[in-house]
């Protein structure tokens, strides 16, 4: 059975502050679900979540939305990695990477995984959960409490 990896490329790309409404965003559908595989494959997902075979699913898959939110903002928070700030310059351009910003998002994530452990209910059941059915970003991110994200990308 299992739940398609790829539904979770939104969320992931939300967490790590990519725009998911952007032309060209910073992150590829495969660099999302290789993130997605590595966190799981090097212990950082939670127990009750794994691979398929063929490493297209989530199998088993997360057993209720909290479980889901800490596999996002684990694999996040690996990807992000440290504060090291990024700087290019040439003749033509000169491009830098805020390591502030990238420290403050993080922390948030840090504190958004502290508070899904002390809820307790990482790899409980689906009736312990909140259920969320929603297509909606805004609503989604309401639900895994990442609110600071839902207004970053909205239109003008």
């Amino acid at each position: 059975m299992g739940q398609p990896i790829e539904e979770c490329r939104l969320p992931l790309r939300i967490a790590l502050g990519d725009d998911p409404s952007a032309i060209t965003p910073s992150y590829t559908d495969e660099q999302l679900d290789s993130i997605i595989m590595g966190a799981i494959q090097m212990g950082l997902a939670p127990e009750c979540v794994g691979l398929s075979d063929d490493k297209t699913k989530l199998d088993p898959a997360p057993p209720n939305n909290e479980t889901f939110g800490y596999l996002i903002l684990k694999a996040a928070h690996m990807a992000l990695g440290g504060d090291t700030p990024v700087n290019v310059k040439t003749r033509a351009m000169q491009v830098s990477v805020n390591p502030n910003a990238r420290r403050d998002t993080l922390r948030t994530i840090e504190m958004l995984i502290h508070q899904l452990e002390q809820k307790g209910n990482i790899c409980g059941t689906s009736e312990s959960s909140t259920v969320m059915a929603s297509s909606d970003c805004a609503t989604y991110m309401d639900k895994v409490l990442l609110c600071p994200y839902q207004y970053r990308f909205a239109p003008a």
